[in-house]
């Protein structure tokens, strides 16, 4: 009878523990999937972000000086800002992920914001919308390159 009562209580234990590993693990994935679909979605963002900066500077710099210019300058210099800190959050733990990234914003500011930018002696450029827009695609190019080579953060991957 001894010998029945030490077995049951070994089960019971046995069961407790694999019912709080399941649980921790249980938590522990969960956790990891919400944050990789947190990335995916920060990645989503920054491209939808950056495409609609695009159509804004497009329009910006197809037409000379307006004087409600001054509201789509603040909105595109806002959304690219918006972008930089996405993408240090979402990079921030991968260097030269987050220095390509980067670069190719930077690129992308310049072609959008250098020379006449928020000048009242602006005049349109019609090159620089073509410029704008080969920008814009290498930058979202490169931010869904960067994100699909971040590690997982699957049990302390990619921290």
């Amino acid at each position: 009878m001894l010998n029945f009562l030490s077995t049951v209580a070994a089960s019971a234990v046995g069961f407790v523990i694999a019912k709080f590993a399941t649980a921790w693990f249980d938590a522990h994935v969960s956790k990891a999937s919400y944050l990789e679909a947190e990335r995916n979605q920060d990645s989503e963002i920054v491209r939808e972000t950056i495409a609609d900066i695009s159509l804004k500077a497009m329009d910006y710099w197809s037409r000379d000086h307006q004087p409600t210019d001054q509201i789509e300058e603040a909105k595109i210099t806002a959304g690219i800002r918006r972008v930089a800190i996405l993408i240090d959050e979402l990079f921030e733990h991968d260097r030269a992920l987050h220095g390509a990234c980067s670069i190719e914003l930077d690129r992308f500011e310049d072609k959008v914001t250098v020379g006449d930018f928020g000048s009242a002696k602006r005049k349109a450029e019609s090159q620089r919308t073509q410029d704008i827009l080969l920008a814009a695609e290498t930058v979202s190019s490169k931010v869904k390159q960067s994100r699909r080579k971040l590690k997982p953060k699957w049990f302390g991957n990619g921290a």
